[in-house]
């Protein structure tokens, strides 16, 4: 190998190290810190809350939530009216978690080309492929998924406005006797 070949795998080892030392810092950048934006306490409670809970039939307010939030998995600051105080945090529509898998380096397009790729000489074999790989990939997705933080975030949502906890009032039990079913 010559010097220059030498010098040539140097710094392309040195560039993937770079991009390799970098890529938790640009997915941070790109998916983690995304803006936040707000909407006051008021206009949430009264026109998307209501939705969320489908008690409104209003085609398009998916839309116009997204256009407040930037993106399907940006959460969104409901701030307290007239100030910039923030009160608490509504979860993105979409998890942002389940849409990255943890092995990167196998897509399921990859996973679907090498399946093409063996089906044309042993159909059985890039089935039984396309089945292992698609389970791999489905585990790897079930791992990073987290709902727990979306699920706390609504139960906190929905107990600051007294919604769905049982009510107070006393349903009247019958009597052991009594028949339900008497005219």
């Amino acid at each position: 190998m010559s010097n220059f070949e030498q010098h040539l795998d140097k710094v392309k080892n040195s560039m993937i190290e770079e991009i390799s030392r970098n890529a938790n810092l640009a997915y941070h950048s790109l998916i983690e810190n995304m803006p936040l934006n707000k909407i006051p306490e008021s206009i949430f409670v009264n026109y998307f809350l209501p939705c969320f809970l489908g008690e409104v039939n209003n085609q398009r307010w998916v839309l116009e939530w997204i256009s407040i939030a930037g993106s399907p998995v940006n959460e969104v600051s409901v701030v307290k009216d007239g100030t910039t105080q923030e009160l608490f945090r509504v979860p993105g529509l979409f998890s942002s978690n389940n849409l990255f898998l943890n092995n990167p380096e196998v897509s399921i397009s990859d996973i679907f080309a090498r399946h093409s790729q063996i089906n044309s000489n042993m159909p059985l074999q890039s089935m039984k492929y396309l089945s292992d790989a698609l389970g791999h990939t489905y585990t790897d997705i079930m791992k990073s998924h987290n709902p727990s933080k979306t699920q706390t975030a609504w139960n906190h949502i929905l107990e600051r406005y007294n919604i769905g906890k049982p009510s107070s009032v006393q349903t009247q039990q019958p009597k052991p006797n009594e028949d339900m079913f008497e005219y």
